[in-house]
């Protein structure tokens, strides 16, 4: 008599799984957070490689390190160690790695060692470069990483069709889409009052341009000083590279992201824009939606934004009902001098403003993660 085939095991039901959070400690793990509250049964954060090597004071590792550790995994032994413990003292079975290419060394090294673990990459900014090689090199980064993922999340569909096009081939992981917000608690509770009766704009972008992370469209002094000279008031943070004495050049202090939130929904419109012409390669452009735009949409502010380029914002503002596209700053200063429409856009965007939180989007990350557990 041959003896019964012993039964199948499945993994807990995702409400009853610990996910892991795997990535710096930035906003955007708070809004994974928000999104997972409610679906799983704890959500557990461990820091990248990068961080805990900054953390334990270690020099910048060069480049081959940083080279072999995504084709080998991770081998900084201490950090594994920490890595290991954490997931198994969380019982984790589902691990979200999260900033684009940033933790896939990490992925690699977990997979190979927890291989019954599913893990799901997030690629809010993909790809960083703004240069062919630099591309081409993010490209066989995630490539030799697909093996090791059983899913990826997107922003929208242009960068899951750029991904199935360009990088996976006929060898994509699962592709999942979920739209990225803040959480509902960086909302203001009460509308900022009006910033005044004639054109103006709130610009959130890098204005520090000497960074160790700024790139040359960060740079767009030139088109703020065709937005400043058709007579649009442009308020941002003081930096001494913007600080030119333009009489309609309004600065403020930086601040924490809640609080920038709060003052922006009293503008016209928050600009959205970045130096195209001085980028080689604009992909990241048109594929990724940006924190400024997050922020904005948050604030319940319109979104002023350049005709040219940026599909992936375009598709994310579609349902929004408060976007100002221009071809120029006249055409801007035109359409920001009606007073009255402008009023309309802002209670538009006040109202909309709801619709985009993390927690909306809860659904969407735990039917994708869902998917992945049962593959």
């Amino acid at each position: 008599m041959t003896p019964p085939a012993e039964p199948r095991t499945r993994p807990p039901s995702l409400s009853d799984a610990t996910v892991c959070l795997l990535g710096p400690e930035i906003e955007h793990r708070e809004s994974l957070r928000a999104m997972l509250e409610g679906h799983v049964r704890r959500v557990h954060w461990i820091c990248d490689s990068h961080r805990f090597a900054r953390l334990r004071k270690q020099g910048r590792r060069g480049r081959l390190d940083r080279s072999l550790d995504l084709v080998l995994g991770t081998r900084d032994r201490d950090y594994l160690d920490h890595l290991l413990s954490e997931i198994d003292a969380s019982e984790a079975s589902i691990v979200v790695a999260y900033w684009g290419t940033l933790p896939l060394a990490d992925v690699i090294a977990l997979k190979r060692a927890r291989p019954s673990i599913r893990i799901v990459a997030v690629m809010l900014c993909y790809p960083l470069s703004l240069e062919h090689w630099g591309i081409l090199r993010q490209f066989a980064m995630l490539r030799r990483a697909a093996s090791r993922l059983d899913g990826v999340i997107c922003p929208t569909e242009e960068m899951v069709a750029y991904l199935g096009d360009r990088v996976f081939g006929g060898h994509a992981p699962p592709c999942g889409i979920v739209a990225p917000c803040w959480p509902a608690s960086f909302q203001s509770p009460t509308r900022a009052p009006e910033a005044g009766d004639h054109p103006n704009l709130v610009y959130v972008g890098r204005t520090d341009l000497s960074g160790a992370t700024v790139h040359e469209a960060d740079d767009i002094r030139a088109q703020m000083r065709e937005l400043l000279d058709a007579g649009i008031e442009l308020h941002h943070v003081y930096s001494d590279e913007t600080a030119d004495g333009h009489p309609g050049r309004k600065t403020f202090s930086p601040r924490s992201i809640e609080l920038l939130i709060a003052m922006m929904s009293g503008f016209d419109a928050s600009l959205v824009a970045y130096n195209l012409d001085a980028s080689r390669r604009t992909d990241r452009f048109d594929l990724t939606v940006p924190d400024r735009l997050l922020s904005s949409v948050a604030a319940g502010v319109p979104v002023a934004i350049p005709k040219r380029g940026y599909a992936a914002s375009k598709r994310y503002l579609r349902d929004y009902g408060a976007v100002i596209e221009f071809d120029s700053a006249a055409d801007l200063k035109s359409r920001l001098s009606d007073r009255n429409a402008v009023r309309e856009l802002r209670d538009k965007a006040w109202a909309a403003r709801h619709r985009y939180t993390a927690e909306a989007q809860g659904p969407d990350l735990a039917a994708f993660l869902e998917r992945v557990r049962r593959s």
